[in-house]
């Protein structure tokens, strides 16, 4: 089963890189709403003609429904790939791993979860560890931007969308664990409603701004997008939503981890970007503090 959450974080990262190629080709709203749409019909489409049963939804919970929708898909998706114009993929991908950290934060004001001291310790160091990766100079299309304090816009930009991310997962879980919907059905409905919703969005945006043609290159455009479909869409958040029946949120947050580390390789790989020490600091320092936050929880899975 560990090898399913390796391979799957394996596959995520791999789509920041697809990502930073499709939006230099195209509108970021317009290829996100594409993409949404698209997943979303296929995922729907195949509940309604093979597993019909599971292909319905009680009208108590389509708050959540709107809930997931609005955070995981429509907010989420759409800042990170406005984000994702001016940073690297690796980059991109650490941020992610804040995760667990905005999670806890959530869970102790909606849920009135206690933080314990070594989760505390564990959130503080995980924290300050990103310190060397937002204030290090910034290169590429990154430089060209205004900053507020330490932060450059399209990092705020970025840290909106894993806030969004993070409590995205937590209504996933509800709705998967407690009210026991399909994976599928739920992100085939979130990711559908969103997408239209992003490409009503992507269309209107000539009416109030001077934009330029939403796509400048379909062969490429379609080709990643596609791709992208079918190894985060389909498989990757399906697998996700899977493995959430065995393992907690948390500790698969801390094993999501990997994921900057794959991007980085595949970065170096194919030498699409460069890596600086400060990366390589901000990771061990992330994941000391993961560790560490996730340390009681650790002990209960091997045991």
């Amino acid at each position: 089963m560990i090898f399913l959450a390796f391979l799957l974080f394996a596959c995520l990262a791999s789509t920041f890189h697809m990502g930073a190629q499709v939006v230099k080709v195209s509108d970021s709203f317009f290829f996100v709403g594409f993409r949404m749409i698209l997943a979303g019909l296929l995922m729907l489409s195949y509940l309604f003609f093979f597993n019909k049963k599971y292909f319905k939804i009680q009208r108590k919970d389509l708050w959540l429904f709107v809930q997931f929708t609005l955070s995981l898909i429509f907010l989420s998706y759409n800042l990170e790939f406005l984000g994702m114009r001016y940073l690297n993929p690796s980059k991109a991908c650490l941020f992610f791993s804040m995760t667990p950290f905005i999670t806890v934060i959530f869970e102790r004001f909606i849920f009135s979860t206690k933080i314990t001291f070594k989760k505390f310790i564990g959130l503080v160091i995980g924290i300050l560890g990103y310190a060397p990766l937002v204030m290090a100079k910034t290169v590429g299309a990154e430089s060209t931007v205004a900053h507020v304090a330490f932060f450059s816009w399209p990092e705020l930009i970025m840290l909106g969308s894993v806030v969004c991310y993070s409590y995205g997962w937590i209504v996933m879980k509800e709705l998967s664990q407690v009210k026991q919907y399909s994976p599928i059905l739920i992100n085939g409905v979130g990711m559908f409603s969103g997408g239209v919703a992003t490409m009503v969005m992507a269309l209107s945006q000539p009416l109030f701004f001077n934009v330029g043609p939403l796509v400048t290159n379909w062969p490429l455009f379609l080709t990643f997008t596609l791709l992208m479909i079918f190894v985060a869409n389909i498989i990757g958040y399906n697998l996700y939503g899977y493995l959430l029946r065995f393992y907690s949120a948390t500790f698969m947050s801390l094993l999501g981890f990997v994921a900057p580390l794959f991007s980085a390789l595949i970065g170096y790989t194919l030498g699409t970007e460069v890596l600086t020490w400060h990366f390589f600091v901000s990771a061990i320092t992330v994941f000391i503090g993961l560790i560490i936050f996730h340390q009681d929880e650790l002990v209960e899975v091997t045991n």
